[in-house]
C-alpha cells in the first residue's frame, strides 16, 4: 500500500510538472528568418508533399497548421495583432474575404499578381487564386440518363425532380453558387430558386461525400457538387463506383467555376519568403502537382489534366476546362436581424467558510484556479453575445433558433434516457454476475468512446442507411430498400450507441464500491434480486449514473459531428454556420447562450439530485457475491454482444474495409508513428492533469457540503457544453493576447484539454468521494494525522477507482478531440484524429482508416490497462 500511495503521489507531481514544463519548454527559442509559417485550410493528404517539395527546393522550412479553413481564418482573426502566420491558404475565397474585411491582408507584388489571370485574384492585389475546381451535377448510372439532365441548374425547381436531388448547404460550393445566383439573378430571384428546392424536397447533407455516396446509394438521383470528389473516389473504389459527374459547359451558372487561394498577412515577419511560397505554389510545378494529384484545374498556363469536365450531355473522365468561368469573392453572409440585449451576468461569490471553518486553502486555492480557467469560456462567449447588442432578442427568437433548441432538448433527453437504459444493466453484468466472457465485455463496451463522432456518423449512414452495407447483404433474400436513419433517429441511435460509455464506466466503478452487506440484508429479509437492486443497489449508484448522464447530456449539447452527418440540426450546428457562412463570431456566441443555461439547469438539477444523500459503507468494505444467472446467462450475453457490435464492432468493420479494400488495390500508407505518440503523449498528460485538477473541487463539494464549494463544482461543468469551436476560439483569444509565452504550445494544448474534459474526471471522482464513509477520516484527524495524511492514507486508496476512471474517460475523449486540436496544438503537431479528418474529408478512405483503427485499439490498451491496474483482469 505505501509503495501505491508513493507511486500515485509522484504520477500527480509527474503530471503537473511535465504538463506546465512542456508549455515553457515549447516556447523557447526563435525559429530564424528562414521559416515560414503558414495556416492551410485543405487536407495534408492532399498539398502536404507540396509543402515538403517547397522546403526542399528553397531552403525554406515550412511550419505549418492543416485545418478547417473557415476555423483557421476564425483563429487568425482573434489572434489580431499578436498573430504570428505568414500565409493563408484556403480552400474558398469566403476566409480570404473575412480576414481582407478585417484588415488582416498585405498586398502582393506585381509579379505574383500577374502570373494568375484577372478573374482569379484579388482586384485590389490582396490575394491570389491558386487552383480551381467546376461546380457539377453528380448523377447515378444505374437511374439517370445523363442525355435527359437538364442544361441550366435552374431546371431543378422543376416537379419531376422532387426528392431525387440533393444539396450541401454548408458546404464549400453551394454557398458561394448561391452568392453568384444573387448578384447575377438578383434577390428575389435566388430565394425563388432555394423556395423551389425545399419544394421539391431537395435533401440536404452535411459534406460532399455524403451527398456523393448518397447518389452511389440510389438514395438519391443527383447531387450539386465539386468536380473532383467522384475521381478521388473513382480512385478509391474503382470503375464500378455508381456515379459520374455531369458538366455545363454554356457559361450557366451551375457549372461555376470556384479557386483555392492564398494570400500573405500583414503580421508576417518576413513577407519575402512569404511570397516566395505564394509563387512556388503558382510555379509549373505546383500547378502540375493540382492537376494531375488534387484532379484540380492549374490556374497558370494550360496544363495537360488527367480527369476533367466534358462537354455537357457526354459525362467521361477527361475534357476541356469551361470556356467562360466566373469568379465571386467572398461567401453568402448570414444576417440576423436586430432586438435589445436582455442578457447581464451577475455571479456573488459568498464567503467559502463551513459551519464557521475555513475551508483548507491548499484544497480551495487549486479549486479556484481551475474554476477561474474553465470559465474563461463562458466569459468570452457573453463577452463576444454582448457585441451583437440589440439584436439578442431577435436570435434567439427567430424561428429556426427556437426549433434548433427544441430539436436538442429531444435529443439530449433521449440520448441520455437511452444511455442510463444501456449502461446500468451491462455494468451489473460485467461486475456482479457470471456472464460469459464478462472481461471481454468490460473492454468492448468502453470502446465506443474512442470512436471520433464524425466516423460514427458517416459508419452509420455507410452501414446502416439505404444502399448501405447492411443492404447489400440483405439484398439476396428480396430486400431491396432499408429505411433512411437521418433526422432523429439515426442521431438519436448513434448517439446513444457512442456515448453510453460515459455512464458504463462510472457505474462500472461505483459498483465494486457499494457494501454489499445492505444487499445482503434485504435478501435475508425476503426481498428478491430485482426488488433488492431497485431499492438497495439503484440508490446508491444514484451519484455514479448522474456523474455519467450529465457527461452524456452535455456532449449532446456540443455534439457537431454526428448530428450534422444525419441532418438533425441542433444548437451547435446552427451556431456552426454562423461561424463558416458569415465569420460572425458574436451571433454564434448569441446562439450559445441558450447551450450555457441549459448546461447550467442540468448541473443545478443534479445538485438538487444528491441533496441529503448518503452513499458510504458504515463498517469494512468486501467483495460482494458473484450473482448466478442461471439459464439467463447466455441471453445476457447476448445483449453484450448485440450492444458492443453496434458500439464498436461496426466502426471496426466499416474501417478494417475501407482499409483492406485500399491495400488490396495499391492504395498506400503513410507512416504514423509520429500521430501516435502524439496522440498517446498529449492525451496521457491530460488525463493525468485532469484527474489532479478535478480532485479539489470534488473534494471541496463532498468535504464538507457548503454552497461556496458548491459553486465552484457546478462552474466547472460549463466547458463542456459548448461547442469545440467556442472553446478553441476562447482559448486562442486569451492566450495570443494575455499568455503570449504558452501560445502553440503543447502546454497549452494539454490545459484546454483539461479544461475541455474536466467534468468527466470530476463526476467519476465526485462518486468515489460520496461512498468514502467520512467517520473514518474523523477518526485518524482524531488520532492526530494530518490532512495530508488522512487523504493519502484514508482516502486516496478508497477514491483510486473512481480516478482511474476520470482519468481513463478524459484519456478516451482527448483522443478523438478535434477542433480544439486543430486550433490549439503546436505548429505541425498531428495526431489520430486529425490524419483520421484530414483523409475522410477528402474522400481518401484507406488513409482515413488505419490512424481511425490505431485510435480505437489504443483505446482498448488503455482501458485493459486500467482493469488490470484495478485487478479486474488477471
Amino acid at each position: 500500500m505505501n509503495r501505491l500511495l508513493r507511486s500515485t503521489r509522484l504520477v500527480i507531481l509527474a503530471a503537473l510538472t511535465a504538463a506546465f514544463g512542456l508549455a515553457l519548454a515549447s516556447c523557447g527559442g526563435g525559429d530564424g528568418d528562414d521559416v515560414v509559417t503558414v495556416y492551410v485550410g485543405r487536407s495534408q493528404t492532399l498539398v502536404g508533399p507540396l509543402l515538403e517539395d517547397f522546403a526542399k527546393d528553397t531552403g525554406i522550412k515550412v511550419r505549418v497548421r492543416y485545418g478547417d479553413g473557415t476555423d483557421l481564418a476564425l483563429g487568425i482573426l482573434e489572434e489580431g495583432d499578436k498573430s504570428t502566420v505568414d500565409v493563408y491558404f484556403g480552400q474558398d475565397v469566403g476566409a480570404l474575404g473575412a480576414l481582407k474585411a478585417e484588415g488582416r491582408l498585405a498586398e502582393l507584388s506585381k509579379e505574383t499578381l500577374e502570373k494568375v489571370p484577372a478573374a482569379f485574384r484579388s482586384p485590389d492585389g490582396l490575394w491570389v487564386g491558386i487552383s480551381g475546381r467546376a461546380r457539377v451535377i453528380v448523377y447515378n448510372t444505374d437511374t439517370v440518363d445523363p442525355k435527359t439532365l437538364p442544361g441550366t441548374i435552374t431546371a431543378y425547381t422543376d416537379p419531376q425532380w422532387k426528392g431525387r436531388l440533393g444539396i450541401v448547404p454548408r458546404s464549400d460550393g453551394f454557398p458561394e453558387f448561391v452568392t453568384a445566383l444573387r448578384v447575377v439573378k438578383g434577390e428575389d430571384f435566388a430565394r425563388s430558386f432555394l423556395e423551389g428546392l425545399k419544394k421539391n424536397n431537395a435533401r440536404t447533407y452535411p459534406n460532399n461525400l455524403a451527398a456523393l455516396q448518397a447518389v452511389a446509394n440510389k438514395e438519391i438521383d443527383v447531387a450539386f457538387l465539386n468536380h473532383y470528389y467522384l475521381y478521388r473516389f473513382l480512385a478509391e473504389r474503382g470503375e464500378s463506383f455508381k456515379a459520374r459527374n455531369y458538366y455545363f459547359d454554356n457559361g450557366d451558372l451551375g457549372g461555376i467555376f470556384l479557386v483555392a487561394g492564398a494570400a500573405v498577412l500583414k503580421s508576417s515577419s518576413d513577407k519575402d519568403a512569404a511570397e516566395k511560397f505564394v509563387q512556388y505554389l503558382l510555379s509549373p510545378k505546383a500547378q502540375q502537382y493540382f492537376a494531375t494529384n488534387d484532379y484540380e484545374y492549374p490556374l497558370v498556363g494550360r496544363h495537360p489534366r488527367e480527369q476533367g469536365p466534358a462537354p455537357s450531355g457526354e459525362p467521361s473522365r477527361t475534357g476541356s476546362r469551361p470556356e467562360r468561368p466566373r469568379r465571386f469573392e467572398g461567401i453568402a453572409r448570414t444576417h440576423a436581424p436586430g432586438g435589445d440585449p436582455a442578457l447581464t451576468l451577475a455571479a456573488t461569490f459568498h464567503s467559502f467558510r463551513v459551519h464557521g471553518a475555513r475551508l483548507p486553502a491548499a484544497t480551495l486555492v487549486p479549486a479556484v484556479v481551475v474554476t477561474a480557467a474553465v470559465m474563461l469560456t463562458p466569459v468570452y462567449l457573453l463577452v463576444r453575445a454582448a457585441e451583437q447588442g440589440g439584436r439578442i432578442d431577435d436570435i434567439l427568437l427567430d424561428a429556426s433558433a427556437k426549433a434548433a433548441l427544441v430539436r436538442t432538448i429531444v435529443l439530449m433527453a433521449s440520448v441520455t434516457g437511452t444511455c442510463i437504459a444501456l449502461a446500468v444493466p451491462l455494468a451489473w453484468l460485467c461486475v456482479r454476475s457470471d456472464v460469459p466472457l464478462r472481461r471481454a465485455w468490460t473492454v468492448l463496451l468502453a470502446l465506443p468512446l474512442a470512436v471520433p463522432s464524425f466516423i460514427g456518423g458517416f459508419v452509420t449512414v455507410s452501414a446502416f442507411g439505404p444502399g448501405g452495407m447492411l443492404q447489400d447483404v440483405l439484398e439476396p433474400f428480396g430486400v431491396e430498400r432499408i429505411p433512411s436513419l437521418y433526422g432523429f433517429k439515426g442521431a438519436w441511435l448513434t448517439l446513444s450507441f457512442f456515448t453510453y460509455p460515459y455512464i458504463f464506466l462510472t457505474v462500472h466503478g461505483a459498483l465494486r464500491r457499494i457494501d454489499p452487506s445492505l444487499e445482503e440484508a434485504a435478501r435475508t429479509l425476503g426481498q428478491g434480486p430485482l426488488r433488492t437492486f431497485a431499492r438497495v443497489t439503484l440508490p446508491q449508484l444514484r451519484p455514479a449514473i448522474a456523474a455519467g448522464a450529465i457527461l452524456v447530456a452535455l456532449y449532446v449539447l456540443s455534439e457537431f459531428g454526428a448530428v450534422s452527418m444525419l441532418r438533425y440540426d441542433t444548437l451547435t450546428p446552427l451556431a456552426y454556420i454562423q461561424y463558416t457562412t458569415s465569420f460572425d463570431r458574436s451571433a454564434a456566441a448569441v446562439l450559445g447562450l441558450p447551450l450555457l443555461a441549459l448546461a447550467v439547469a442540468l448541473v443545478l438539477t443534479e445538485a438538487l439530485s444528491q441533496r441529503r444523500s448518503r452513499y458510504y459503507a458504515q463498517g469494512q468494505l468486501r467483495p460482494a457475491r458473484t450473482v448466478r444467472l442461471g439459464r439467463w446467462r447466455w441471453p445476457a450475453a447476448a445483449f453484450c454482444a448485440l450492444v458492443a457490435l453496434l458500439g464498436i464492432g461496426a466502426p471496426v468493420t466499416v474501417l478494417a474495409y475501407w482499409l483492406i479494400k485500399g491495400l488490396s488495390e495499391g492504395e498506400s500508407t503513410s507512416f504514423l508513428g509520429e500521430a501516435v505518440w502524439n496522440s498517446v503523449q498529449s492525451s496521457g498528460l491530460a488525463a493525468l492533469l485532469t484527474v489532479v485538477a478535478a480532485l479539489p473541487i470534488a473534494t471541496l463539494s463532498v468535504r464538507p457540503p457548503g454552497r461556496g464549494p458548491q459553486l465552484l463544482t457546478r462552474l466547472s461543468y460549463l466547458g463542456q457544453s459548448l461547442p469545440g469551436i467556442t472553446v478553441a476560439l476562447s482559448l486562442v483569444y486569451f492566450a495570443a493576447n494575455f499568455a503570449g509565452p504558452i501560445y502553440q504550445t503543447l502546454g497549452l494544448l494539454i490545459l484546454a484539454y483539461a479544461i475541455r474534459f474536466l467534468p468527466e474526471a470530476m463526476g467519476a471522482c465526485r462518486a468515489s468521494l460520496l461512498q468514502v464513509n467520512p467517520h473514518t477520516e474523523e477518526a485518524a484527524r482524531g488520532l492526530g494525522a494530518g490532512r495530508l495524511r488522512v487523504f493519502t492514507r484514508i482516502t486516496l486508496p478508497q477514491v483510486l477507482p473512481g480516478m482511474t476512471a476520470g482519468g481513463v474517460l478524459a484519456f478516451l475523449t482527448a483522443m478523438k478531440e478535434l477542433q480544439i486540436t486543430l486550433l490549439l496544438s503546436p505548429i505541425g503537431f498531428e495526431t489520430l484524429a486529425t490524419q483520421t479528418w484530414a483523409s475522410s474529408r477528402e474522400a481518401f478512405f484507406t488513409q482515413a482508416a488505419l490512424p481511425a483503427l490505431l485510435l480505437v485499439g489504443i483505446a482498448g490498451a488503455s482501458v485493459l490497462l486500467m482493469l488490470r491496474r484495478e485487478k479486474i483482469l488477471a
